[in-house]
């Protein structure tokens, strides 16, 4: 049959359709839906950039991000915390953490142990100053009778662009502080490690991924989507033609030019023995997928345990947070959530890298102000007090 025969309308196909990256317990899968489902990427890579949009608040604050703005000068004030007093050692920290994008570094993390339950952090004394490993770079994990993780051997390639030749990397990670005196088997010395786990436990099948209770329903979605694309009556029906019985190859190219040219405008004449007969083929009710999707939608935003309106585009400064203070405070209650899964982490990091025990962290984030709802609330008239109460407020 030749290509006349066919009249397309529809060419692009989503990877996410094409590959069929469904299957959760395949790390490429869940790398895949990530980078390329809007819903998952919203769900982790912008919710952890988000919560690192602003330095975090250590205690005691290294990075002078809780410094008072009205009077940043003030060495007079006495009401300081002796926690929150930096030392004077420690004053270039925010400089190197800015330089070695270490805020990076957490949303990387953040990424990664949450589509992965786990990943493998090295740092290093010069730039990139650090790298994220996890089961696309890791190819063994050692562990020791109790399982706890001992080294790792991992391997990556730089992919950078318009380059000609990539060089295959092999190292070995450590995390035990005795063996990194150590050589490995190409006689490098080892370096210490941080072994980052999402959960309670190490192992893979207890408490999950972060993603694992929202999977099948975004998956659904996806299927959702193609079908209001596919078959939405404006603008994916199609039109079923036969053919006349004298019709030739040379006009079936000829009804083709004319199919693509036909619109509201322009319109198709032919004698019945090139189309016998037309008929429009639309979706019956083309309305249902557009409303699965819209509950689909809630029941993900629910299990995610965010607001609808995260998912539908409305940023946290936009009018529609403005409006709804308690969305916007529902979304800062799960990003404080998800930061202290690995906040632990993050403190390690800072003393791996700078020799300094914070007693913790919190995210810095944009608190909803304060509803001053009491001053237009009436205070209800008291038996005997008659009008004297009236207008009384709280």
């Amino acid at each position: 049959m030749s290509y006349a025969d066919y009249f397309g309308i529809l060419t692009y196909i989503c990877p996410l359709i094409y590959f069929k990256p469904e299957s959760h317990s395949n790390w490429m899968h869940r790398e895949l839906a990530v980078k390329r489902d809007i819903f998952l990427q919203k769900y982790i890579n912008q919710l952890d950039a988000e919560i690192f949009q602003e330095l975090p608040i250590f205690e005691p604050d290294i990075l002078e991000s809780d410094k008072d703005l009205d009077s940043p000068d003030d060495e007079n004030d006495t009401d300081i915390e002796a926690s929150k007093l930096v030392p004077p050692e420690y004053a270039h920290i925010p400089k190197e953490w800015t330089e070695e994008k270490y805020s990076a570094l957490c949303i990387r993390m953040y990424d990664t142990a949450r589509v992965h339950k786990w990943c493998i952090i090295q740092q290093y004394d010069s730039t990139p100053y650090w790298r994220v490993f996890g089961p696309r770079e890791v190819t063994e994990i050692k562990y020791n009778e109790n399982d706890e993780p001992i080294s790792a051997d991992v391997q990556w390639t730089k992919q950078l662009p318009c380059a000609t030749a990539y060089n295959l990397h092999t190292e070995t990670l450590n995390f035990l502080d005795e063996d990194i005196d150590k050589l490995d088997k190409n006689g490098n010395a080892l370096s210490k490690a941080l072994f980052v786990n999402w959960g309670t436990d190490i192992d893979e099948r207890v408490e999950g991924t972060d993603i694992e209770h929202i999977w099948s329903t975004d998956v659904y979605m996806r299927y959702i989507m193609l079908d209001i694309t596919r078959n939405s009556a404006r603008s994916s029906g199609f039109y079923w033609v036969k053919e006349g019985s004298q019709i030739s190859d040379a006009m079936k190219t000829k009804v083709d030019a004319m199919f693509e040219k036909a619109n509201t405008g322009n319109l198709i004449a032919a004698t019945e023995n090139v189309i016998e007969d037309m008929q429009a083929m639309y979706m019956q009710n083309p309305e249902f997928p557009v409303e699965a999707l819209d509950k689909f939608l809630k029941l993900f935003s629910g299990a995610c345990n965010l607001p609808l309106l995260y998912f539908n585009g409305e940023k946290e400064e936009g009018s529609i947070f403005a409006e709804n203070t308690g969305a916007m405070g529902q979304v800062n209650d799960k990003k404080k959530a998800i930061f202290g899964k690995l906040k632990e982490y993050i403190l390690k990091l800072v003393e791996m890298r700078w020799g300094i025990v914070c007693d913790d962290v919190f995210p810095n984030l944009e608190e909803e102000e304060e509803e001053q709802y009491k001053e237009d609330i009436i205070e209800p008239s008291s038996p005997g007090n008659g009008a004297a109460n009236k207008d009384k407020k709280i």
